[in-house]
């Protein structure tokens, strides 16, 4: 079994994959960090159930945005049970000139499962 803080580093690191992800506009491997079940809740918009068209969702909202990389920010790690964590924090957004975009604030609820953590809930709320 590991330890909490291995469970937090983990969090940590796979928030950092999300980062690089989007960073590399991969928005299909970004979808699979995304249980088949997700849902995501996007501000101002109806929640996606379902992870199958979260690539084409985030392209899309990146396209209409303008928006270029993402910097996470996590601040805080807590477990809810045995399978399941609660990350907490939020993200700068960048135009592609480098200028701030958006501050985000988020949040995930992960999933155990055999491979590691796995985001079944992501909430986001953002001031563009």
């Amino acid at each position: 079994m590991s330890s909490w803080s291995d469970i937090e580093n983990l969090i940590i690191l796979r928030l950092k994959q999300w980062e690089k992800l989007w960073n590399e506009k991969n928005f299909a491997e970004l979808e699979t960090m995304y249980t088949h079940d997700c849902e995501l809740v996007p501000a101002g918009k109806r929640s996606r159930k379902g992870r199958e068209g979260l690539a084409d969702f985030f392209r899309a909202l990146v396209s209409r945005l303008n928006w270029d990389r993402v910097v996470m920010e996590t601040e805080a790690v807590s477990q809810a049970s045995e399978d399941t964590v609660v990350s907490k924090g939020g993200f700068r957004i960048f135009k592609p000139d480098g200028s701030p975009a958006a501050v985000v604030d988020h949040m995930v609820i992960w999933k155990k499962r055999d491979d590691g953590y796995i985001m079944l809930f992501h909430m986001f709320n953002f001031d563009p």
